[in-house]
């Protein structure tokens, strides 16, 4: 494993904060335009600093993250607790062509088949982006450490 020294370093305690937080800024900057709800709840942090396997964990609060990010496979909806699903459609550019210009359309369903949604990730690409930048900067907190003879 790593020595103690290099663990409980100063320099890479700096490294993982710094990295967790241009993972938070740029997960943030992936996330659709239209999901502000996802973009609020994105969170990083630092875990298990001094251990050998010090971690920098990137997530979401959100229970949808996971089918934003992934994606999600045609489906079937059906009410958890009511008899019909039900939701109001204001934005439908055909409505408002038809009623004018303050409209909405109330559905109800029994249930309704889901075509699935693609994936449209900001975690992974977030990644990809700070990846090489911190594999170089760690690759310079472990040399300058040992240049320093830990």
């Amino acid at each position: 494993g790593l020595h103690p020294r290099l663990l409980q370093s100063r320099e890479l305690r700096v490294l993982l904060v710094d990295t967790a937080n241009a993972l938070k800024r740029l997960a943030i900057q992936h996330v659709p335009k239209r999901s502000r709800l996802l973009k609020t709840s994105i969170n990083s942090k630092v875990e298990d600093f001094g251990s050998q396997n010090p971690k920098v964990r990137l997530g979401s609060s959100s229970r949808y993250a996971k089918f934003v990010e992934f994606a999600t496979k045609p489906h079937e909806i059906v009410p958890k607790n009511k008899q019909a699903l039900f939701w109001v459609d204001y934005n439908n550019p055909q409505t408002r062509a038809r009623l004018g210009r303050a409209a909405a359309v109330f559905t109800f369903a029994a249930r309704v088949r889901h075509p699935g949604t693609k994936a449209q990730p900001f975690i992974g690409p977030a990644w990809q982006v700070v990846r090489p930048r911190f594999l170089m900067a760690l690759e310079r907190v472990v040399r300058a450490k040992l240049a320093g003879g830990l």
